[in-house]
């Protein structure tokens, strides 16, 4: 199994009344997280984070992957919305891409796009944190890695997208906690990981992105009152691509 993953952040420009504080938690939340035994057990050397990047040098980077068997790619950051509907990243002033520019001829890649998706980059709002406090159940990290490409081996050929939230609304952002999809996002996988007791040998369990992705969109709705309504475009059967893994 070959795969890479690109986490992309864009805070906004230091001193500015919209810098986002809570994407540089995003950016460490979802490093550690991938790194993790639940998290697939990803290497550093798959795993590249693109903090403010050039247009062309994330196109390029991008690029080189297209033959892998899966690609992950994280945003989190500024966003906005065209009038075609599509979704446009913000990497940094004056520089931006749209989620379908980077979509790949990979045999199967994931989106998580944490921004807003207004016509127009708006400032994101601010939150108390919130953490929790969770057991830990034994878990083999080489077992989780070959569980986690095994399957997405057998999600195959697809595409999949995530978005913090639906067109015309903003993405809310936590300068300590990160932004509140994604915060969700994670919880979604540490919650059910803990839930877990230690897995028999040989045994697994899969909580795919699709699963993780209505659980943080449950949690997000609630925490906004239904003012920012997490989307995902998925094939309507699976199986999916996994986001967490025991075994």
């Amino acid at each position: 199994m070959v795969k890479h993953a690109f986490i992309i952040t864009n805070p906004g420009e230091p001193g500015a009344a919209n810098y986002c504080a809570g994407v540089l938690k995003d950016a460490d939340n979802y490093h550690e997280f991938l790194q993790q035994s639940h998290g697939g057990l990803w290497y550093r050397s798959e795993i590249t984070a693109m903090p403010r990047p050039a247009r062309g040098d994330v196109l390029a980077e991008i690029a080189r992957f297209r033959y892998y068997d899966y690609v992950l790619v994280v945003f989190s950051g500024h966003g906005s919305l065209r009038q075609d509907g599509s979704t446009v990243l913000e990497l940094r002033q004056s520089q931006e891409v749209t989620v379908d520019e980077l979509r790949l001829s990979t045999p199967g890649q994931t989106f998580i796009i944490d921004c807003c998706r207004v016509m127009g980059v708006a400032p994101r709002m601010l939150r108390a944190a919130e953490e929790l406090v969770k057991g830990i159940p034994s878990l083999r990290p080489e077992a989780c890695r070959r569980a986690y490409e095994q399957q997405i081996g057998l999600a195959g050929r697809a595409q999949i997208v995530m978005y913090s939230c639906s067109p015309g609304e903003h993405s809310i952002d936590d300068s300590n906690a990160g932004g509140f999809y994604s915060s969700s996002l994670l919880s979604a996988g540490d919650d059910w990981m803990h839930a877990h007791t230690s897995p028999g040998w040989g045994e697994y369990g899969v909580l795919s992105v699709a699963e993780s992705h209505e659980t943080a969109a449950s949690q997000v709705r609630i925490r906004t009152q239904g003012r920012q309504t997490p989307q995902i475009v998925k094939p309507r059967s699976g199986p999916y691509f996994p986001f967490c893994v025991v075994a």
